[in-house]
């Protein structure tokens, strides 16, 4: 049997046992300590950066109110909207931008395909809505054309993901 005591003090080992051993154990410890403490700062490092980059995504997108003036301002330019319209479709848009972020939420807590299913149906119910309540705000050029802008936003989105149709809600307007 063999005894080690660590002098707390001095921070050194007391042996009764072969030096051979003892020299093994001290090394054996201190790598232990080293390891120990290498990975402590890893891990708060890895969880720092895993929380800045959230917050900064979340800062990005900034608020619904901004992301719906920024929406509508687009379209203002580009369908010539009249002040009366650009009102209405400024409703619509941050109306549609607050259930699209409560979809999102609600897939992060449902998960696998039958949440993915979901959200699906609960996006075309979201798209035919926002299509009828467009139709009755835009004159019929302006529907023509917003039409047009929108399939070429979905092509794009098909080309880029490899024929698979997924519309942000950045891009349903």
């Amino acid at each position: 049997m063999f005894l080690v005591k660590k002098n707390l003090r001095k921070n050194k080992f007391d042996f009764s046992f072969s030096k051979p051993f003892c020299i093994i154990f001290v090394f054996i410890y201190e790598s232990i300590i080293f390891i120990m403490k290498k990975s402590v700062i890893l891990l708060v490092l890895a969880f720092l950066t895993f929380g800045l980059v959230n917050a900064q995504n979340t800062a990005m997108r900034g608020s619904v109110e901004k992301r719906a003036q920024k929406q509508a301002q687009s379209l203002k330019k580009k369908l010539s909207l009249t002040s009366e319209q650009y009102g209405k479709i400024y409703e619509l848009v941050h109306d549609n931008i607050q259930q699209i972020d409560l979809l999102k939420e609600e897939m992060k807590t449902k998960h696998g395909e039958e949440g993915e299913r979901y959200n699906e149906k609960k996006l075309r119910i979201l798209r035919l809505e926002i299509e009828k309540e467009m139709k009755s705000i835009l004159t019929s050029d302006q529907y023509k054309k917003w039409q047009k802008d929108r399939a070429k936003k979905t092509k794009t989105v098909k080309d880029k993901n490899n024929e698979i149709e997924i519309v942000e809600s950045e891009n349903i307007f």
